[in-house]
């Protein structure tokens, strides 16, 4: 490993996390022509009173681009345009984060099985996540609102509050899902 300067490595952070805001803004920025889509907001109204099509795209959108952030980030932007509002976000949100384990699948084709194993406990977590979490939408919704009188704020949070959630329910169930993952593919 070759250790740089810290002014070096400290303007690397600061020339990645310019080049993230600035992606935001763009994302932002090219999301304002969907404001006179009528196609568009016939596809958001679906996610509402359809949450598993909202699921399903954000699974289907997410392995596309490999990045839940990506998705998140796009439905942040659309949120600042007033195209989107929380509850046509949330199942997006569940599907982005059972799609972005398939880079973990793919990452683990050709590695040993203990990558296949993180990959499918990956996997199996946002399953189950979405399970859980998909019945009560509604609540969870309600919950997320509080956290910012902002929408994309609350977009953001409820990512984060979802996965947060998502590990702290499995982990007193840890050693079960560890057997399940050991049931569903073995050591030999």
């Amino acid at each position: 490993i070759v250790l740089l300067p810290v002014s070096k490595t400290l303007g690397y952070f600061i020339l990645g996390l310019g080049t993230a805001f600035k992606g935001l803004s763009l994302l932002s920025l090219g999301a304002m022509p969907l404001t006179d889509s009528k196609i568009f907001y016939q596809a958001m109204n679906i996610s509402v009173n359809h949450p598993m099509v909202g699921v399903i795209f954000g699974v289907i959108s997410t392995a596309i681009i490999q990045s839940s952030s990506v998705i998140i980030g796009i439905l942040i932007a659309l949120a600042q345009n007033d195209l989107l509002e929380l509850q046509a976000a949330l199942p997006i949100i569940l599907g982005s984060n059972l799609g972005t384990c398939i880079t973990a699948f793919l990452a683990s084709f050709g590695s040993g099985r203990t990558a296949k194993q993180v990959a499918l406990a990956h996997g199996l977590l946002n399953v189950l996540g979405i399970i859980v979490f998909y019945p009560i939408l509604g609540p969870f919704a309600s919950l997320t609102s509080l956290t910012s009188p902002s929408i994309p704020r609350q977009i953001a949070n409820a990512h984060t509050l979802y996965n947060f959630l998502s590990s702290v329910l499995v982990l007193p169930f840890s050693k079960y899902f560890s057997k399940l993952v050991m049931i569903i593919f073995p050591n030999s």
